[in-house]
């Protein structure tokens, strides 16, 4: 099997013509990717756009954990969400809520160097006691409504450049988008995409449905979007 892209001439020029491309395929959810910020507000958006029975990840990365990011992290990992990985100069910490935490020294040199916990209130007194102070990185999945504040203040505190993949209602995909404009981003159902801000119309097409009639096809399919949405 082999991806073929496709593309299409059409620019759409906002966020607002990419909504009414996208009812124009009859698609009313999309997933979104290529946010990333510090700012407060942004970040506030992003995390409040992740819904809990929906896939979404939020990101982070170059950040530190002092001060109050440190009684944050305690916080929020008393909090209801699926998974949060954690990686840190000299250690990584994995936490699955109510069921068990992971901490590990890095580099990882023997088993010594990695400890299964029950609480997750163990495995931060363990990351504590091996220095964890600069973030490299990490992710959290699966948040829930309650989680929510205490995540935004984890990653306020941090300092960290936050990162979100999302499936959003159209409306929200609009929304959040026009708050980064100029940022590379991406908007994609059902194989066809979306960039920002060039406004690309693309896809993939599989082999062997991947010729000139099924190219053709496609090409009908997005025009006929297009004329749903008013936007030819």
């Amino acid at each position: 099997m082999t991806l073929i892209p496709v593309e299409h001439l059409r620019r759409l020029a906002s966020p607002g013509e990419a909504e009414a491309f996208y009812r124009g395929l009859r698609v009313r959810r999309v997933g979104v990717r290529g946010f990333h910020t510090r700012d407060p507000g942004r970040i506030e958006a992003l995390v409040a756009a992740a819904e809990p029975k929906r896939e979404h990840t939020i990101s982070f990365r170059d950040g530190a954990l002092e001060g109050a990011a440190r009684p944050a992290l305690v916080e929020l990992c008393g909090c209801a969400f699926d998974y949060f990985d954690l990686a840190c100069s000299g250690a990584s910490l994995r936490v699955w809520p109510g069921r068990r935490s992971w901490v590990t020294r890095l580099p990882r040199r023997t088993d010594a160097d990695f400890q299964e916990t029950k609480t997750s209130a163990e495995a931060l007194d363990r990351l504590g006691r091996l220095g964890a102070e600069t973030i490299v990185r990490g992710h959290i999945s699966g948040i829930t409504v309650p989680s929510r504040a205490s995540l935004v203040r984890f990653l306020l505190a941090a300092g960290a450049e936050v990162h979100a993949t999302l499936d959003v209602a159209l409306p929200t995909a609009r929304a959040l988008t026009e708050r980064f404009p100029g940022q590379e981003l991406d908007w994609q159902a059902e194989m066809v995409l979306v960039d920002f801000p060039e406004g690309r119309i693309h896809g993939f097409l599989v082999t062997p449905k991947a010729g000139a009639r099924h190219q053709r096809r496609w090409q009908a399919r997005i025009d006929k979007a297009l004329r749903r949405a008013g936007l030819v």
